[in-house]
């Protein structure tokens, strides 16, 4: 059967297997499934259409019936996860008694024109057919690991030899909480992608947690494929090319990245990164430029960054000489410290001036608001007086056609709009205009006020960082 990755747990598991020799190849592995009872339920859909309710609830039961008489191995409780990058799934948990609410397992259209059940009855038998070849997995001693559909935390994991150790970790079917990763550890070192910092934009704290992961993947079922051709072509790299070079191309390689991007991010304004946040077959890069305090948030973020790998990179001296690359995070830390403190000197002053011109403005504001208010206790009196004369007018001109009297309200009314009218929307626009000012001036100062505590606790970090190394 040829499968592609869009087969991947629908038609087949992607396997990871080794051969005779040790060496790692993957494939696909179809999933035993019995056609016919597929084919049964497809039947049944067909004779449900244009068919009324009641007969479609009878065929539904005579089915079932059958389900539980006939197929009653398919029956009990499936950790199953249908979409693994959803929200919280359920377990399939149906015994053989178990009483089906037919509207759970039917959509139905003005009662008669169509009907769907393979929602529900595909996950009822995909569920116990995948569990057959996990099971098939289980007992094959070449094979490593499998894809899977397993609902919340699960792992797999294996040795290669007594040196490099693999770990597949998954949480499935819990919305934000999903996760799919790969650790792999060398003499119980975890092989931690260093290199990210520098080649991801993203935030610090998102960084420094998906280092915590030698590789993390989209929650897709493709990326069963892409994790364990990685880990085939890692394990393959290991045993064809020796300890030696494994170890310069994925801690060696990795700190060199890290520290001459870091070393180069201090003098630069531009800068290239990676877009995706997982593994991809084929990485996309942007190119963006940064300037005055974005440029030294930046910097500092870094920099931080790479002193919160310390501890983690000298772990690695426990296979190689690491004390050359925390010696360039020690020299980037003291290069980039007077940048935070000239900024933050900086950042003090500009927000001195912005709070007292938001104070002026404000001040202006009520000055405005209070003359509105006048405005509009004189723009009271004109209403009444406009009302008082419009009423004698209107007496005077009840009876008769009266043209002068129209004529004298006319030229009341436009003496007091030339007098009055204008004010109430000058004095609003005064006010609205003002109000944007301020709101401007309260949001730039609360900008800059953001670029201080970002900036004050990176310096504070790398100078206890600097402190602590010249202790050590």
């Amino acid at each position: 059967m040829d499968n592609k990755h869009n087969d991947i747990n629908e038609k087949a598991l992607y396997v990871l297997r080794v051969d005779n020799s040790g060496k790692f190849y993957t494939e696909y592995l179809p999933i035993p499934i019995e056609k016919a009872l597929y084919e049964k339920m497809e039947n049944l859909e067909k004779k449900m259409i244009g068919c009324s309710l009641s007969s479609i609830k009878q065929m539904f039961s005579d089915f079932w019936n059958d389900i539980q008489k006939n197929h009653s191995y398919l029956f009990g409780l499936r950790y199953y996860c249908s979409d693994i990058s959803g929200s919280y799934i359920s377990p399939i948990n149906i015994s053989t008694d178990s009483k089906i609410e037919i509207n759970n397992c039917l959509s139905i259209n003005n009662g008669t024109s169509s009907t769907k059940i393979d929602y529900f009855f595909n996950n009822f038998f995909d569920s116990y057919f995948i569990e057959k070849a996990y099971k098939e997995c289980e007992n094959s001693k070449n094979i490593k690991a499998y894809s899977h559909r397993i609902l919340g935390n699960n792992s797999q994991s294996f040795k290669v030899d007594n040196i490099l150790s693999v770990y597949v970790a998954t949480n499935f079917g819990y919305g934000w909480k999903n996760y799919f990763c790969v650790n792999l550890f060398y003499d119980e070192i975890k092989i931690s992608p260093y290199s990210r910092l520098v080649n991801q934009k993203s935030t610090m704290t998102y960084i420094l947690e998906t280092i915590e992961h030698t590789l993390d993947f989209y929650m897709r079922e493709d990326s069963w494929e892409l994790a364990f051709d990685k880990i085939k072509d890692i394990g393959n790299y290991y045993l064809q090319e020796g300890k030696e070079n494994f170890i310069k191309k994925y801690f060696a390689d990795e700190l060199d990245v890290l520290t001459s991007k870091l070393k180069g991010f201090l003098y630069a304004t531009n800068f290239e990164f990676t877009k995706n946040f997982c593994e991809v077959r084929k990485e996309t890069t942007e190119t963006i430029t940064l300037y005055g305090f974005p440029l030294i948030v930046f910097r500092g973020e870094k920099v931080a960054g790479a002193v919160g790998l310390v501890e983690s990179i000298k772990k690695v001296n426990k296979i190689m000489p690491t004390q050359k690359y925390i010696d360039v995070i020690i020299d980037c830390s003291k290069i980039v410290l007077p940048q935070l403190n000239k900024a933050i000197e900086e950042l003090n002053l500009i927000i001195n001036n912005l709070e007292n011109d938001y104070k002026k403005e404000c001040e202006k504001q009520e000055l405005f608001e209070s003359k509105f208010k006048e405005t509009e206790i004189k723009m009271k009196k004109y209403n009444e007086l406009e009302n008082e004369l419009s009423n004698e007018i209107y007496e005077s001109i009840k009876n008769d056609n009266d043209i002068d009297s129209q004529k004298r309200k006319s030229l009341v009314n436009e003496e007091m709009q030339n007098k009055y009218s204008d004010w109430e929307k000058d004095r609003k626009k005064e006010i609205d205009d003002q109000k944007i000012k301020c709101s401007y001036i309260s949001s730039d100062v609360n900008t800059h006020k953001s670029y201080q505590s970002t900036i004050s606790k990176y310096k504070e970090e790398i100078e206890t960082f600097i402190v602590k190394q010249s202790n050590d």
